[in-house]
């Protein structure tokens, strides 16, 4: 009876759950991990995001700026592999993780503390301040949840008996935050405006420094008379003589790739924040075609083909879907004045409602790849979520143009069918195979770096798909203001979605085949390849 399946929810299973994370953890640990995968990773985050859209709508701007704002904010995220080399690489003030946990804490909450002085209205160029705000949030959000996955990581190898209940754990906060935030942000947003959203913003970035500073992590200090063994450092120079000595030259180089191609991948998201707020509408495409020449050529050449591969395609996976969103929601809340006959949702269907709708989507793709798709090949999952999505994206299609109406669906029935359920189905399938392909591809010792390069290199997918997007908008004419010269006009959007979303994200399914592993997720892990180039 005690194994029952409906018994692995009950109370006494849950207590003995907590009990056992608080026996191998500490409480320090855990409060530490739950402010920041709760509060940070999954509260903060959608607190912030979430209410972007109401807060662009308010200042007066278009969904346009309101994408390229985002693309700004996010680009923190771009940055992680960089982040973790250096910190790796050089502690600060003696320890790798804890001040530049703290430094990144202070400009969060210096970035937060400035949001609430946000005047009612701004001129458009200020768009690129209220962005830089928001990307100091998100330093902070990435910062902690980089570091303190090389924590767990390290707590995992040595006892692997608690991997799978801690990532349990971990996912369930950040769900729970997530959930909780959006949660929020619709009625708050619907009833008194941002301003109480930018708020919570302060205690939310705040509730993280008490912790970081006392040590929660448990990090010890860092022993200066070690020698330090930087990722980029020739393995015959003195400081590196005793990991050249414990280690083979084939790590040595691939821990020097491995930190050149974090370097170029920052380097890259630097340069796309700069040049997001360009008037040239051709930069969009020349910098997306720049960083896939150059982070390609530098993958294939200084990280293991299969390793390099993979990063490729969720790069080009993340361009190919182009974001539209901007256009998309903006019809979506759009006021009668200016989409007459639209759907005119409010916040709290459109941020609360879904989000709780789009939960239920989380847990089915859960079980549905625990049930039916781990003995897949990756390329296989991804051929199944791309042309799945493909044809979800006529959800979007259908309700534009108004179709779903004719057939007697409602406006808020065809939205949770579509963008809420499956697509966060579709998105939690394809995050999973992912995070599964790149573990088998790792190389040794490097686990933890390379699953923040990889990271980096899929948000600047992103980035380059927000940006894009934003000038596929503009092209399309597509006019989201009641004040600008003839009124909205949303005409183009539904020939918009049919490019964006169905006919460019075709090729993902070719690319799929090429450049992913073919063998089952759950099969054993094959023998490390070899490198682009002989060590």
């Amino acid at each position: 009876m005690g194994s029952a399946p409906g018994c692995a929810l009950s109370p006494l299973r849950l207590l003995q759950f907590v009990r056992s994370l608080y026996e191998t953890l500490g409480l320090r640990l855990c409060l530490m991990l739950l402010s920041v995968f709760f509060g940070l990773k999954g509260l903060l985050d959608s607190v912030t995001l979430e209410s972007l859209l109401p807060l662009f709508r308010e200042l007066g701007f278009d969904g346009v700026a309101y994408q390229r704002t985002l693309a700004i904010a996010l680009t923190p995220y771009a940055l992680k592999g960089f982040i973790g080399s250096v910190s790796d690489s050089w502690p600060l003030g003696g320890f790798h993780k804890k001040h530049y946990m703290l430094l990144a804490n202070v400009v969060g909450l210096c970035c937060a503390a400035a949001l609430l002085l946000l005047p009612q209205q701004l001129q458009r160029s200020s768009i690129v301040y209220v962005g830089l705000l928001f990307c100091g949030i998100h330093l902070h959000i990435a910062t902690a949840d980089l570091l303190c996955e090389g924590v767990y990581c390290k707590l995992v190898r040595s006892k692997p008996q608690i991997g799978a209940k801690l990532v349990a754990f971990l996912s369930f906060c950040n769900s729970m935050g997530h959930l909780v935030g959006k949660t929020l942000v619709g009625p708050i947003s619907d009833k008194y405006g941002t301003k109480p959203l930018l708020c919570m913003t302060v205690p939310l970035v705040l509730q993280t420094l008490l912790p970081i500073s006392l040590n929660f992590l448990g990090e010890p200090r860092a022993d200066p008379a070690a020698p330090r063994c930087c990722c980029c450092c020739s393995s015959s120079s003195s400081s590196c003589s005793a990991a050249a000595a414990a280690a083979p030259i084939a790590g040595v180089r691939s821990r020097r790739g491995v930190f050149i191609v974090a370097a170029l991948t920052s380097f890259c998201a630097c340069v796309g924040l700069v040049l997001t707020l360009q008037p040239w509408k051709g930069w969009a495409l020349v910098f997306t075609c720049f960083v896939l020449l150059l982070l390609g050529s530098a993958a294939l050449l200084l990280l293991q083909q299969q390793l390099a591969l993979c990063a490729l395609f969720f790069f080009a996976d993340r361009v190919l879907h182009l974001t539209i969103s901007g256009a998309v929601n903006f019809f979506y809340i759009a006021p009668p004045s200016c989409v007459p006959s639209g759907p005119q949702f409010d916040y709290t269907y459109f941020c609360t409602y879904t989000a709780l709708v789009g939960a239920i989507g989380c847990w089915v793709g859960i079980f549905a790849f625990q049930k039916w798709l781990k003995s897949w090949s990756a390329h296989k999952i991804f051929w199944l979520t791309n042309s799945v999505r493909i044809a979800a994206a006529l959800f979007d299609y259908v309700m534009v143009r108004r179709l779903n109406l004719l057939l007697g669906i409602p406006d808020k029935l065809m939205f949770l069918l579509g963008d809420s359920i499956v697509y966060h189905l579709l998105l939690t399938l394809a995050c999973m195979t992912s995070s599964l392909t790149i573990a088998r591809s790792c190389p040794a010792r490097l686990e933890a770096t390379v699953y923040a390069i990889v990271s980096g290199v899929t948000s600047l997918g992103s980035t380059c798909s927000k940006m894009l997007g934003a000038v596929a908008i503009e092209l399309a004419q597509i006019r989201m203001q009641e004040q600008q010269p003839g009124g909205c006009d949303f005409a183009n959007l539904p020939n918009l979605i049919l490019l964006s979303q169905c006919l460019l994200p075709v090729a993902c399914i070719p690319l799929a085949y090429l450049m992913l592993p073919r063998e089952p997720l759950n099969a054993p892990v094959p023998a490390p390849q070899r490198r682009g180039r002989k060590a």
